[in-house]
């Protein structure tokens, strides 16, 4: 029986998208149940703390970091089980090894000169920016433990040398304790999954503002662009680079609360590339074919493009603060 990401037990939809295995899953069941009761209703104000500086170096496999989010004064510990170039794939690490389950692993005093618990069933992933600190690192044997474990978890094995008994059933004291931990995390992998809806920014940006209500009209105004113009790049249909400017796509980002990161350049980036195309080469050519009744076809040109989206990237990176 295969649980699962935390990500995905906190959608809004996850009752019923996910309800085969909740029916048999006591645990995934009480987290759904306490996250779905406690969410609270959506309310757009602006972040206070939309940008954070990345670490340096910055988080790898094997490290024990403290992470932030914007919605919270608190950090969460976790270990990295691996780190790209825009995200970490993190296990928390909690103080509390009483609440220990089969999906949990045991972690003696000398990792970081407490006893903790590795808690396999909430990991997850956060945006690059929300590493603070080091504050230890694991040697190859410890990680490569979590990491069989988070594998054996999400694969629908056991846990090998879990930490505690199975949970058993709704009334299992643990699963209160999981909930309440589970309710302080949904802001920290919040700014990954908000960026992870699409593979393009505009439409990851249309999935946000749609969540906070905002409309159309009103959101473009505000950016000083054509409701139309601002529809088609929701929408994955136009070139940025040709019809919104860097100035304008900025202050989206920042009044729709996106995390400032690498992963919004990304997605910038895979905007340009997949619809940035060249003008005819000569006004002369262009006239000609349209008095033969031509259209002339936009050319594409993937060394062109990827030019255009790194200079445009590379102007929103500054814009941002990156």
């Amino acid at each position: 029986m295969t649980c699962p990401s935390f990500t995905e037990l906190c959608a809004a939809d996850a009752s019923s998208v996910l309800a085969a295995h909740l029916s048999v899953c006591p645990r995934c069941r009480g987290l759904v149940r306490r996250l779905g009761g406690t969410e609270p209703a959506l309310q757009h104000q602006r972040a206070a703390v939309t940008t954070h500086a990345i670490a340096d170096p910055p988080p790898r496999s094997g490290g024990v970091w403290t992470f932030w989010a914007p919605d919270t004064d608190e950090y969460v510990v976790g270990a990295v089980l691996d780190a790209g170039a825009s995200h970490v794939l993190v296990m928390p690490v909690l103080e509390h090894t009483q609440w220990a389950s089969d999906a949990d692993i045991g972690l003696s005093a000398g990792v970081l000169g407490y006893q903790a618990l590795a808690a396999v069933w909430a990991s997850d992933r956060l945006l690059i920016e929300q590493a603070v600190e080091a504050v230890g690192v694991l040697s190859e044997q410890r990680l490569a433990r979590l990491a069989s474990g988070y594998d054996a978890f999400f694969g629908g094995q056991q846990v090998p040398d879990a930490a505690g008994p199975p949970v058993l059933g709704d009334s299992d004291p643990r699963l209160a304790a999981h909930a309440a931990f589970a309710d302080g995390l949904r802001a920290f992998y919040r700014p990954w999954s908000l960026l992870h809806v699409a593979d393009e920014l505009g439409p990851v940006m249309q999935h946000r503002r749609q969540e906070v209500g905002l409309q159309l009209d009103e959101f473009s105004e505000r950016l000083d662009l054509q409701p139309a113009v601002w529809a088609a790049f929701e929408a994955g249909q136009v070139d940025p680079v040709q019809t919104v400017p860097v100035k304008a796509l900025a202050r989206a980002i920042r009044d729709l609360d996106l995390l400032v990161s690498r992963r919004v350049l990304a997605l910038a980036d895979a905007s340009v590339r997949a619809h940035y195309v060249l003008s005819p080469q000569t006004v002369g050519v262009a006239k000609a074919r349209r008095r033969r009744g031509v259209t002339p076809r936009a050319r594409r040109d993937p060394d062109a493009a990827a030019a255009a989206a790194a200079s445009y990237t590379s102007k929103l990176a500054r814009e941002l603060g990156l």
